[in-house]
């Protein structure tokens, strides 16, 4: 056949697959991709175009699920996958592309993003049952091919694709942008590659619940487009895919933009020769109006010579080598990217200003018509050029499937190109005004300096020896007795013009054995929600104005109300404290308010696996009638909570706080002689009066170990508490005890923690602690293990309390590595006026000497091994623990009694008897 005759031909075919109405270049209102669309019974949506100009097939299978369907520390899941579905299925396991390649197919690939998946091929028409069967038997049939070898390698396939990609220049921006334009936990703020841990981490169970999840025929589209009739191509889907289960229902995100304000910018070093500048703003999902007018208004600024930006800053003020502006299009929020690189030499700053000048010219005026004709018909030549492919990337069958997907009709294109035809001018203005005037997020890229190394004769075999520890100070403390009786004790440090104040009632948790479990914890929350003269808001106010903060709290002994004021606002930060400490009204409304809170808090308390033990462990401890029998959080139950009223708070308020009961401790820029009078001045009018007594009397500890099981069905992990009481904080080995603690559970290397965690690799952090208090208090061994390692830890935390005071005793190297430790962190103990102020708190809530502190390094360095050996047989009792395990009871139930620690109790979250 002639040449010419043949190119009128195969121009006349080319466009023998697209309707065209009327006559001329086809625009966007004409261009029309003719389809049938069909729903097979189990869900599978099928589109097919036929396009006879070739003897080809496009096979283009579309599944409605990418990045952003991961869950947080699964990412790159979805990418992972569709390697997988090229390495085999049950019914032939070998690589795809070797069936493909055998049957000359064109256009081959799979591609992963954010929202879909994809698998395409072009296919002799007479290959298209062997694409079909390989489609088909890979979307329902590939779970029994799929085994670790497997997994294994496509993880190091990915991986190496993750390191290609970053180890491009400019690679490190990828990561850098998804977490800075979407908030955490926001499925766009992860890569579609996902990170090396994610990857490292997926499992073989992990791998098919994802395919059991969204590989259903329910969850995708698949288009046939080519040399075939539709009658034709529905029979053989039906055939090939018919079979195959729908899948289960699949979650939606909805619209979520993420839209920001203001602006947020980071740095980043490269290795790069360039500098280059991003300006990111997040924008309407693909499909919406708004993101069609600022697909154009990137062209207009940045695609192509003429552009605005390429032509300021390539071709006029030659400060760039290149720039361009984009959308990365996304299903339900969008970006809107410009990024300019600069010429070797320049210097950011100037090209951010130029940008900057050449967005506010448009945002000003908008595009010129001539700008507006330009883009929107290259717009259309883009879309039109594209179609004249059945396959690949912007090809028919790609078209019609993203289409689709997205927006569930197969020629939703046409309302985009008619959008964009008719879009005009001011369209363009109104959603850059209305999405680029702020919320930008602006990334720098700057060249990695050659750095160079230096000779050393550093001796690397060991480490070098520490010198003498520096000697420690503890402030002098000062103190003075107001004419109610309030003890003031100061210590002096003008390092900044801050003085901190902190008054300790004696209350604190244990008043609640004389009360209404939960009273302490709700009256103090209450102390500063108003006074007399004050609502809460006034005095949140007035603090700020004052530049000062205000808090109240309880421990197990006290409750205390501290501030912390600048030096030049004392006297008037001085008159709120005094005021919240004297006067508080315990207001009605904020009352109901904070107590639902409060039983709010409780509630999560009894579904917290740690909270679960701690709440009804002081009651097996010390039994209902002792001042620390209530939880050890402090929060009461949901029905004392429930019961108390605005009269129990304002009732505590008048029983505990009295001078004679409480001390103030103020440390900062201040002296006694100054602070005293002003002190005097405000709290002399403040009463004396009797004080209750609290019984914190000695408990005997069990005469053999009982063990409490607390049901917490499905949970992931078993909470193992096992507890006895020790002596109280203040007695004559103190420091011994807490170095036998530290070596035995307290350190991060310590034999608890080392056993459970880094040998076993059965728990986060296990180890033991002891709870300070007045009177006897609680020594704690814990362990979180995972749920089938419940009865072996108990054997192990056993084990570990049972030798330390018998076959294994605390070693001399465990000892002095201690010892040495806890003596060189002192001079760092009280770097701050905070960390003194505590350590004044302990001396006063547990009768500790003034000196106690001055004297304390000494103590430590005069401590010999067998003084922590001997600790260890004052505390640690394994004959008398009381157990008290959280977890799923029918799987640990069994293995606990196995092992015959004691008697077994079930019990509920408030500790009361179940069956």
């Amino acid at each position: 056949m002639h040449q010419s005759k043949i190119i009128t031909l195969v121009f006349l075919l080319s466009f023998s697959a697209l309707a065209f109405a009327g006559t001329g270049t086809p625009n966007g209102k004409d261009i029309d991709i003719p389809y049938q669309k069909f729903a097979l019974p189990n869900g599978l949506t099928l589109i097919v175009h036929e396009d006879h100009k070739a003897p080809i097939v496009a096979v283009n299978v579309w599944y409605h699920v990418g990045s952003k369907n991961e869950k947080l520390g699964k990412s790159g899941f979805a990418h992972l996958f569709e390697h997988l579905m090229f390495n085999g299925s049950e019914n032939f396991n070998d690589d795809y592309f070797k069936t493909m390649e055998r049957i000359g197919a064109t256009d081959l690939n799979g591609t992963t993003n954010e929202d879909r998946t994809n698998y395409f091929q072009n296919v002799p028409n007479s290959a298209l049952d062997i694409a079909l069967w390989m489609e088909s038997d890979r979307m329902g049939h590939l779970l029994g091919a799929i085994d670790l070898a497997k997994l294994d390698e496509q993880r190091g396939v990915v991986q190496n694709e993750k390191r290609q990609g970053e180890n491009q220049p400019y690679g490190v921006t990828r990561e850098l942008i998804s977490k800075a334009t979407y908030p955490a936990g926001h499925p766009y703020s992860w890569t579609v590659i996902g990170s090396m841990e994610d990857l490292n981490a997926a499992t073989l169970d992990d791998v098919k619940e994802w395919f059991k999840t969204y590989y259903g025929a329910a969850n995708a589209v698949i288009v046939v487009a080519g040399d075939i009739d539709a009658a034709t191509a529905k029979a053989k889907v039906e055939k090939y895919f018919g079979d195959i289960p729908s899948g289960p229902p699949v979650a939606r995100h909805d619209v979520w933009i993420a839209k920001r304000t203001g602006t947020q910018r980071q740095q980043v070093q490269d290795r790069v020769p360039q500098a280059r500048l991003y300006k990111i703003w997040n924008i309407p999902q693909r499909g919406a109006t708004d993101y069609d007018y600022l697909d154009l208004v990137t062209d207009v600024l940045g695609a192509g010579k003429n552009s605005r930006l390429y032509k300021r800053l390539v071709y006029d003020d030659q400060i760039c080598t290149n720039v361009a502006s984009y959308v990365s299009a996304r299903e339900i929020g969008s970006l809107f990217y410009i990024d300019a690189t600069a010429k070797p030499g320049e210097d950011l700053a100037k090209i951010e200003k130029a940008v900057d000048e050449e967005l506010a010219k448009f945002l000003a005026e908008g595009p010129a018509a001539a700008e507006l004709q330009r883009v929107k018909t290259e717009y259309e030549a883009r879309f039109i050029r594209g179609i004249e492919r059945i396959g690949g990337f912007g090809g028919k069958s790609d078209i019609l499937a993203q289409n689709q997907v997205y927006a569930g009709s197969p020629d939703y294109y046409k309302t985009t190109l008619n959008r964009v035809r008719e879009a005009s001018a001011q369209n363009l203005l109104n959603a850059a005004k209305q999405w680029l005037a702020d919320g930008v997020y602006i990334l720098e890229v700057h060249p990695f300096p050659e750095y160079k190394t230096t000779k050393s004769d550093v001796d690397r075999s060991k480490l070098p020896v520490a010198g003498p520890a520096p000697e420690v100070k503890f402030p002098t403390l000062q103190r003075a007795t107001l004419s109610n009786g309030l003890k003031i004790i100061l210590a002096e440090r003008p390092s900044i013009p801050v003085v901190n104040f902190n008054l300790l009632a004696d209350a604190g948790y244990a008043a609640d054995q004389l009360g209404i479990p939960g009273t302490a914890g709700l009256a103090m929350d209450m102390l500063d929600e108003g006074t007399k003269t004050r609502t809460s808001l006034q005095i949140s106010e007035q603090l700020g104005m004052l530049g000062a903060n205000l808090g109240t709290g309880s421990n197990l002994d006290v409750s205390t109300v501290s501030l912390s004021a600048l030096k030049s606002n004392l006297d008037a930060s001085l008159d709120i404290f005094a005021d919240v400490i004297l006067n508080p009204s315990f207001p009605e409304a904020d009352f109901a308010r904070l107590q639902k809170l409060q039983v709010a808090r409780i509630q999560r308390e009894k579904v917290t696996p740690i909270q679960m033990a701690l709440r009804i462990l002081p009651k097996l401890l010390y039994g209902g009638d002792h001042a620390y029998g209530n939880p050890l959080t402090g929060s009461g139950t949901e029905e004392s909570v429930a019961k108390l009223t605005r009269a129990e708070l304002m009732k505590f308020h008048q029983t505990w706080f009295k001078p004679n009961n409480a001390t103030l401790i103020v440390v900062g820029a201040a002296n006694l002689a100054e602070i005293t009078p002003k002190l005097e001045k405000l709290f002399s009018a403040w009463k004396k009066g009797e004080v209750p007594r609290k019984n914190i009397s000695t408990v005997a500890m069990p005469a053999k170990p009982v063990v409490y099981l607390i049901d917490r069905p499905g949970s992931l992990q078993s909470v193992i508490i096992a507890g006895h009481v020790a002596p109280p904080t203040n007695n004559p080995d103190e420091v011994a005890i807490e170095t036998m603690n530290n070596i035995l559970g307290g350190d991060f290397t310590s034999r608890v923690n080392m056993n459970l965690r880094e040998d076993k690799h059965w728990s986060y952090g296990s180890g033991t602690f002891i709870w300070n208090a007045r009177g006897q208090r609680p020594f704690i061994g814990y362990a979180p293990v995972q749920t089938d390692k419940t009865k072996e830890s108990m054997i192990e935390l056993a084990k570990e309390l049972r030798e330390v005071i018998g076959s294994r005793p605390i070693t001399n190297d465990e000892f002095v590595k201690v010892q040495t430790n806890q003596t060189l962190q002192l001079p760092g103990s009280w770097e701050t006026m905070a960390s003194v102020g505590g350590s004044i708190s302990q001396i006063v809530q547990y009768g500790y000497a003034d000196n106690y502190y001055q004297t304390y390094p000494e103590r430590i360095r005069a401590l010999k091994l067998a003084d922590a050996q001997a600790a260890a047989k004052k505390v640690v009792h394994p004959d008398h623990l009381v157990w008290v395990v959280v977890g799923d009871r029918a799987k640990i139930e069994a293995g606990v009694r196995e092992l015959g620690f004691g008697e077994i109790r079930l019990t509920d979250t408030e500790g009361n008897p179940v069956q």
